[in-house]
């Protein structure tokens, strides 16, 4: 930024001593002398060619004036193309940020605030604010350049310069007014967006459902309603805009017009209100620059606000200072007393005591709703009990470190997140690092090694974004594999044969019994079959454990069918 700054002082020299040139160029097309009014400099380069003849002299001054202008033009160009480099390495930094910092923020966090707020932050508005970043770029040298004709006009002529600062605070306090307005209707602009990234989120996501029921008009009706709202803010923000640049030029001229008459009547040399005016006159792109910059700014101060709020939001430590590593997770993992609500302040769990033994097979039962979700984030510490303790043998789990003690589990769902990828690339996510025959190996045991021989490319098919183009027990038996590939200490199953047919249900049923890649694992399911390989039973009901003990002496386990 200071070498911004500092180009934009050597144009404006450069411009500036180029102009003043004039003075002396017209005092010798014009009878007269040159006024003794002129600054110095630009005397002296008008004296230094007295020895010449007229007609030299005056292609002398003019060449040396296209020279300046010239020296200026490149200097400018050199300017701008490092402004262009700054803006597009602030651009990166920014969405670097921005994804470094959702990295490192805690799970609560995504379970306080809508997805699509964030979406909107990441999608659209570093976006804008990126054109921000390159409007208060633009300012800088604009502003440099401002106060070096400024300066110059002073030095022309510091009585009509007074009319100038007078006329600039004028369209200054204009300025104030359009930003005001453009920053509150900015912020209605950012709220209506996150309204309409909710609905495409919403379109996105239900695409089945609206098929299915035949919901297309009507979800195409609230969309366009949605983005009707937006179009008519931000064609508020664009009516503003565009009525800055003549708005300004009207007042330049006005100024411009109150000098000339001031210097007619204060008896000021032709040459010399000649250079005073047309300097005068340079300024005005500089300051519509200005204007139009600040008006950009003040239009994006919606999501700029959202992207300091983003920014601002304290990540989760990566490690707690002198947090015990974790081994291994070897010992009775016990929940006592264990409370957690969710962010709006409804109960998800109450006073939870239970106890998961290590090698062996836990089923985690109960009703939609009744916690058993909440009771996995605890597990895997991707929150922390609101009251109460959990427990690794007679080690509180707070005093571990979290990151060390997630390596030592794995966790296959109903909603398994695959990646944008390979097949193979998405079972080793796992362990980056695996080797083929590892991959292979986990994909055999979690029933997945047929029908991945049957992709086109094999392991290196490519699945597209959360792997659509594969079938529903195919996208679990997937992830199942990948987080076998782990060879966890505890095995995390939620829902995670929900849509396997009976075969591949059977094959990892006989991996509960054998446990050969996990030595314990807790599954959730409304399969009675599925649970059929676990020794011991947890029974929930609205947040609370009703039953525990060996699951075939569960009273809700015999009503399963």
């Amino acid at each position: 930024m200071p070498v911004v700054a500092g180009l934009g002082v050597l144009a404006g020299l450069l411009e500036g001593i180029g102009i003043g040139l004039l003075i002396p160029l017209i005092a010798l097309l014009l009878p007269g002398t040159i006024p003794v009014s002129v600054p110095g400099p630009i005397r002296e380069l008008a004296m230094a060619t007295g020895a010449l003849d007229t007609q030299t002299r005056i292609f002398a001054l003019g060449a040396a004036m296209m020279g300046f202008i010239l020296a200026k033009g490149v200097i400018q160009a050199a300017n701008n193309i490092l402004i262009a480099d700054i803006d597009v390495r602030i651009g990166r930094d920014m969405r670097n940020a921005l994804c470094e910092r959702l990295l490192a923020l805690d799970y609560a966090f995504f379970l306080r605030n809508e997805r699509a707020r964030l979406v909107q932050i990441i999608s659209n508005d570093c976006w804008f604010a990126s054109d921000a970043v390159r409007a208060a770029l633009n300012i800088v040298p604009a502003a440099v350049t401002l106060v070096v004709f400024g300066a110059l006009l002073v030095w022309l002529n510091w009585e009509l310069s007074v009319i100038v600062v007078l006329g600039a605070v004028v369209i200054e306090g204009a300025l104030l007014l359009v930003q005001r307005r453009q920053r509150g209707l900015s912020r209605q602009v950012n709220a209506l967006a996150h309204l309409l990234g909710e609905r495409m989120l919403a379109v996105v996501g239900a695409m089945r459902t609206i098929r299915v029921f035949g919901q297309q008009p009507r979800e195409f009706r609230k969309f366009a309603d949605a983005s009707e709202r937006v179009r008519e803010g931000i064609f508020g923000i664009q009516r503003t805009s565009v009525a800055v640049r003549p708005l300004v030029e009207v007042m330049i001229s006005a100024v411009f017009v109150i000098v000339l008459i001031m210097a007619y009547e204060k008896g000021v040399s032709i040459p010399e209100i000649t250079a005073y005016l047309v300097l005068l006159s340079r300024t005005q792109p500089y300051a519509l620059v200005i204007g139009r910059s600040r008006v950009e700014i003040a239009a994006q101060s919606g999501p700029l606000r959202q992207m300091e709020w983003l920014l601002a939001q304290e990540p989760a430590p990566a490690s707690l200072a002198g947090a015990a590593a974790t081994e291994a997770i070897d010992q009775p993992i016990r929940f006592d007393q264990v409370s957690y609500s969710y962010p709006d302040g409804s109960p998800a769990v109450h006073e939870v005591t239970l106890a998961i033994e290590p090698g062996t097979a836990t089923a985690l039962i109960g009703k939609s709703g009744a916690g058993k979700t909440t009771l996995i984030n605890l597990l895997c510490r991707l929150v922390e009990p609101a009251s109460g303790a959990l427990f690794h043998g007679g080690q509180p789990v707070a005093e571990l470190d979290p990151a060390l003690w997630r390596k030592r589990i794995a966790i296959a769902g109903q909603d398994t997140d695959l990646l944008d990828g390979t097949v193979a690339e998405n079972i080793a996510y796992a362990r980056p690092g695996a080797t083929q025959v590892e991959i292979e190996d986990a994909a055999r045991t979690a029933g997945a090694a047929g029908f991945i021989a049957s992709l086109p490319a094999g392991y290196a098919t490519r699945l597209g974004l959360e792997g659509l183009n594969l079938s529903g027990g195919q996208r679990q038996r997937v992830g199942l594999a990948r987080a076998l590939l782990r060879k966890p200490d505890l095995l995390i199953l939620d829902e995670a044969t929900s849509a396997v047919d009976a075969i591949s249900e059977a094959e990892i049923m006989t991996l509960l019994r054998e446990r050969r890649h996990f030595r314990t694992a807790l599954v959730i399911s409304h399969r009675r079959s599925t649970l059929a390989a676990c020794q011991q039973g947890i029974v929930l009901r609205d947040g609370r454990v009703v039953e525990v003990g060996p699951l075939r002496e569960l009273s809700y386990y015999e009503a399963m069918v």
